[in-house]
């Protein structure tokens, strides 16, 4: 539960930064904040916020009460959003592309969904995005949530 709480007071951060409405001051994102505070309310999700990053490295992961970061994340990946509705996924490890498309809808367009390259589908969760970094959250493979962080440059 300590690191579900961690990785909604970071995501919380990201939503707060890219609104600059943040009153809580964090000394580490990864830890609880000191102030006691509640995170701003999340805005909208636009499709502006995830083109206008060139490519969203996946630098951690958290899930089943673990953080893997950077290169110690099997499969690890890179993203790249464009205006016109389709992605690029790169897996880091050969430089293999997959490309499929992509959509925001729900609520303040916070399910990103995504068809990859065979034609299956999958419904993400955006935590947060900025100009720096985009979280979202999905069901992992072990069937437990798990949580993505990507930032716009490679760690």
């Amino acid at each position: 539960m300590r690191t579900f709480v961690r990785v909604a007071a970071l995501l919380g951060i990201v939503a707060g930064v890219g609104t600059g409405l943040s009153s809580c001051n964090h000394s580490d994102p990864l830890q609880e904040p000191l102030c006691g505070c509640t995170p701003p309310p999340k805005g909208p999700v636009t499709a502006a916020a995830l083109t206008a990053t060139t490519t969203w490295w996946l630098n951690e992961v958290y899930s089943a009460g673990q953080v893997t970061r950077t290169d110690a994340i099997t499969d690890r990946f890179s993203m790249q959003f464009k205006p016109d509705g389709t992605y690029i996924q790169t897996l880091l490890a050969d430089g293999t592309e997959y490309r499929g498309t992509w959509m925001l809808m729900g609520t303040d367009n916070r399910t990103l969904h995504l068809t990859d390259h065979k034609g299956s589908s999958q419904e993400l969760t955006v935590e947060g995005v900025n100009a720096e970094t985009l979280g979202y959250g999905r069901t992992g493979k072990n069937g437990q949530q798990e949580y993505l962080l990507f930032r716009n440059t490679r760690l």
